[in-house]
């Protein structure tokens, strides 16, 4: 998997259910977004990730208010 540069980390607090969004600013292999969905979930249990493909950055994803 390329390198991939982050911006200046925020901290959150996942809740039960949230989504990470992540947006990529060149397109990925199938197998490197498998990756990133893979380390992500498993680094974040009981959470989803989604890639969209244009921009990265993390956002959180909450159904039902804040």
């Amino acid at each position: 998997m390329p390198d991939v540069e982050l911006p200046e980390a925020r901290i959150l607090r996942l809740q039960e259910g949230d989504v990470l969004l992540f947006q990529t600013v060149k397109p990925l292999s199938d197998h490197e977004a498998a990756t990133l969905v893979e380390q992500v979930e498993a680094t974040f249990p009981g959470h989803r990730a989604l890639i969209v493909q244009d921009g990265i950055e993390l956002t959180v994803a909450r159904i039902g208010g804040y």
